[in-house]
């Protein structure tokens, strides 16, 4: 097989990343063939936020920071202190990276993302459960127009074991068939797959939204005006006094000057 840089080429912090989980034995880091795909969609990201949810070691996240705009803002979550203040020192350097410290939701705040890496925790987790299907709600409220969710360490169904030949795939069965996702698989070497996943349809479109708390005088504008996805809204609605819709929902590409008020 012929060599070419690009199947060679190991940035120098992706290198201190591996040198990093080397010497924490931290043996679940993202294989390089998936690094180079991560490298490759976070440089289209010239302008908006690129998330991981698993930070481990830090090898996926340099793998997406060598390759970012510096417009472009990249946050990663990791619930083990010791490594996440690991990655905080290994990135210190980095001007537009945030190592959070907390439980994998804790990341979603810090959306609408144009690229969110899946590499551990419930967000991953199959649905047949609860806990599962509110974990992939929330990861789709957080994601923009567009915006995609890469998801790795799948296993093409021809190295299954014995035992899991035809049974259902969970986490396949969602991601490849939800009508919001535009989903496929990818084969990243002969026995590795990952899932790309880009948020479509008009039920990704947002609403502006009001916020009068019960800070604000009656009569006055909301003290809080922004951009949330009309599912997270009809969650967190009842935490105020009045809300608001200021528009109806539009893509957000689209999003049109602001006309009128329907009142919650």
């Amino acid at each position: 097989m012929s060599t070419y840089r690009t199947r060679t080429f190991v940035p120098p912090l992706v290198q201190r990343a591996l040198d990093l989980a080397q010497r924490r034995a931290f043996e679940h880091s993202c294989i390089p063939e998936v690094g180079r795909l991560l490298g490759i969609l976070a440089s289209h990201v010239q302008h908006g936020i690129v998330g991981e949810i698993g930070t481990g070691a830090g090898v996926g996240s340099a793998w997406m920071l060598s390759h970012l705009a510096p417009t472009t803002h990249f946050v990663t979550v990791e619930a083990d202190a010791k490594r996440a203040t690991a990655v905080q020192n290994l990135f210190r350097d980095q001007p537009n990276a945030q190592i959070i410290h907390g439980n994998w939701h804790e990341i979603l705040a810090s959306g609408p993302f144009d690229l969110l890496f899946i590499n551990a925790g419930p967000a991953k987790a199959p649905l047949n459960s609860p806990q599962g299907e509110v974990a992939v709600e929330m990861v789709l409220s957080a994601l923009r127009t567009g915006g995609m969710v890469v998801m790795d360490d799948l296993t093409p169904e021809a190295y299954w074991p014995q035992e899991w030949q035809g049974r259902p795939d969970p986490v396949r069965e969602f991601w490849l068939n939800d009508a919001r996702l535009n989903a496929m698989e990818v084969l990243t070497t002969p026995r590795t797959m990952v899932i790309l996943a880009t948020r479509i349809g008009e039920e990704t479109c947002l609403c502006s939204v009001r916020i009068s708390t019960h800070l604000s005088p009656p009569g006055s504008p909301g003290n809080l005006l922004y951009f949330i996805a009309m599912d997270t809204f009809n969650m967190c609605k009842q935490s105020y006094r009045s809300v608001s819709v200021v528009m109806e929902p539009v893509p957000v590409e689209a999003r049109p000057k602001l006309k009128r008020y329907i009142n919650d």
